[in-house]
């Protein structure tokens, strides 16, 4: 199991702890795939095992699981009005 932590930054690298964005996740590779996405808000009903999360005081957590293959797979994560990001994930057999 690999947690990923999410995080709206400023410029400086600063957590914008009062941001609570939309954010869409999608792997582009075949080592891994999501189970989940939470952004810890205790009030909140989403179903965990959407690829997507509204982030909570800043920051979200993505769920991610081995195939069992081998390799490189990229998790991206979108928002209207944000930059996008990504992080490379290598597994090994």
């Amino acid at each position: 199991m690999i947690f990923v932590t999410v995080a709206v930054t400023d410029e400086n690298g600063i957590l914008c702890a009062d941001k609570t964005p939309h954010v869409k996740f999608s792997l582009h590779g075949k080592s891994l795939k999501l189970l989940a996405a939470d952004g810890g808000d205790p009030t909140s009903v989403k179903p965990f095992c959407l690829p997507e999360s509204t982030l909570f005081s800043g920051k979200a957590v993505v769920y991610l699981q081995s195939t069992g293959i081998a390799g490189e797979t990229v998790l991206r994560a979108e928002s209207d009005g944000l930059e996008s990001a990504e992080i490379k994930l290598n597994t090994i057999k």
